[in-house]
């Protein structure tokens, strides 16, 4: 009678169960109608359920938890159906024989997981979050769905994947490489548009290091000069304007038609303002005329200048001291004068690799006495120019003997950091090539050679660098070339072959 129940699924379902597997999934099913008439029952995972809701299987296992119900006059509970449901994908799924034990909790083993993912974007990505826990607890919400529908075998669309390929890219590639920790518990690899859910996720929080998110706006752009154009100034818009979102690009007639839901618009000509500030822009923007636009958008926006929060605050300080003729104008002057065009410089395109790491930064020398004279040395370059001070190195030195040689990426290879507010005045690297390994712990695999120091200004100008170092190292012929090389320019030139 169970087997005939079965079977019945079979034709809602459009499959076709070997007898193996038929026979297999009556039997379970007897098994757990006796469990539950005995009052024992089981409980399944609130996300796991949410993901089994969406299956076609979920609704044959309703059909045959009230089959089964009449049959024994017993009440299946809801987690029960969503056993149930569970046992018709795993029949057509084949698990590896890695996998972890159904006895297992889920929970635990996500957990750990998602714990190993922030350590080793960490790493890679060279940046700290302080809110640790936040991150992990929030991550785990993105990696527990993916798990189940990796697991099931079902397959997750989405149309969002090649933006933020593109608008994500370095930390796209960087979630990619820790998303092997997932993939080594599902026993499978993890398709792109998973990776891009939790790539995004990580891209969010890498806004926040460093930095308060800021309240984000709406843009429109008006261009007339056709779509090659139009998307190419789209892309320096949204490379410009780390808070707003450019919502497309429209022609004059479009633009003139209907009402956009935007706070302003950009324009390549002239155009009659709907209630909304418009900034005229040539075609193709200079560095220096996106310096200009961010500058008039930011101070027309008060709450979305990076300058506003210490403006109010020299307000307080002059107002408490002196008397303010007229305050609105005093603000606007000041908001003129503390705008730097330099702090726009991460905002129009992250360098590459050969730009920061520059030839006369490498250094080839025979040994160092322990892993801190390795890194004072590395660090040496960088603090003789000024571009990280003492301070930065000793930080570095200290949260080794804190945290342990973290710092190790990959074999012989180690990159020590610190954060931006530890000492850095201007985002650089240095490489140091040891002919005799330096030990930074007892472990074989802490056996470095190449030291590498990266001073990082914030939470993202860097990270294309990173990605095109992670790129070279991923080869362990390149770590060979640095070990053999006899010159810097030799290593610069492995460097630069990285960096286009």
């Amino acid at each position: 009678m169970i087997q005939q129940i079965v079977g019945e699924s079979e034709q809602k379902l459009n499959i076709q169960f070997t007898d193996e597997i038929l026979y297999s999934l009556s039997f379970r099913l007897l098994l757990f109608c006796r469990r539950v008439a005995q009052g024992k029952q089981i409980t399944i995972d609130p996300i796991e359920k949410n993901v089994l809701r969406e299956t076609e299987q979920y609704e044959a296992a309703q059909r045959i938890g009230d089959r089964l119900s009449a049959l024994f006059d017993i009440d299946l509970p809801e987690d029960e159906i969503f056993y149930i449901t569970r046992h018709l994908l795993s029949s057509r799924v084949q698990f590896s024989e890695g996998l972890p034990a159904r006895n297992s909790s889920d929970s635990e083993i996500l957990a750990k997981v998602t714990t190993q993912m922030v350590t080793d974007f960490q790493k890679y990505a060279c940046v700290y979050f302080t809110e640790r826990q936040e991150i992990e607890e929030s991550l785990l919400l993105h990696v527990k769905p993916a798990y189940y529908r990796i697991r099931y075998g079902l397959e997750f669309e989405s149309g969002l994947t090649e933006s933020i390929k593109e608008k994500y890219h370095d930390i796209f590639l960087l979630t990619k490489k820790v998303i092997a920790h997932l993939e080594a518990v599902v026993g499978k690899e993890v398709n792109e548009n998973e990776v891009a859910l939790i790539a995004m996720h990580f891209g969010g929080w890498m806004t926040k290091v460093g930095a308060k998110p800021a309240t984000r706006k709406k843009a429109l752009l008006v261009c007339t000069n056709g779509v090659g154009t139009s998307r190419l100034l789209l892309h320096q818009l949204e490379g410009l304007f780390s808070t707003i979102d450019i919502i497309g690009s429209v022609s004059l007639r479009e633009y003139e038609k209907q009402d956009h839901e935007v706070d302003f618009i950009v324009s390549t000509i002239p155009l009659e303002e709907k209630d909304k500030p418009v900034f005229v822009v040539n075609p193709i923007l200079t560095e220096a005329e996106m310096e200009s636009l961010l500058k008039k958008v930011n101070v027309h926006f008060d709450k979305d200048s990076k300058q506003s929060p210490s403006i109010e605050a020299l307000m307080e300080i002059i107002q408490r001291h002196a008397n303010v003729l007229d305050k609105d104008v005093l603000l606007q002057e000041l908001k003129h004068y503390l705008y730097k065009p330099e702090k726009v410089v991460k905002e129009l395109g992250k360098p590459s690799l050969s730009s920061i790491l520059q030839m006369k930064y490498i250094q080839l020398q025979d040994e160092a006495a322990d892993w801190k004279q390795a890194i004072q040395q590395a660090a040496a370059p960088l603090l003789q120019d000024g571009l990280i001070t003492e301070a930065y190195i000793q930080t570095m030195i200290s949260n080794i003997n804190k945290m342990g040689p973290y710092i190790v990426i990959a074999p012989k290879v180690a990159i020590p950091h610190a954060r931006p507010e530890d000492g850095v005045n201007s985002l650089s690297m240095s490489l140091l090539r040891l002919a005799k390994p330096v030990p930074f712990s007892e472990q074989r695999n802490h056996h470095i050679q190449i030291v590498m120091v990266l001073a990082a200004i914030d939470g993202e100008a860097h990270l294309k660098a990173l990605s095109q170092l992670t790129s070279m190292f991923s080869n362990p012929e390149n770590v060979q070339k640095i070990l053999s090389a006899t010159t810097s320019e030799a290593i610069f030139d492995l460097v630069n072959a990285y960096s286009m």
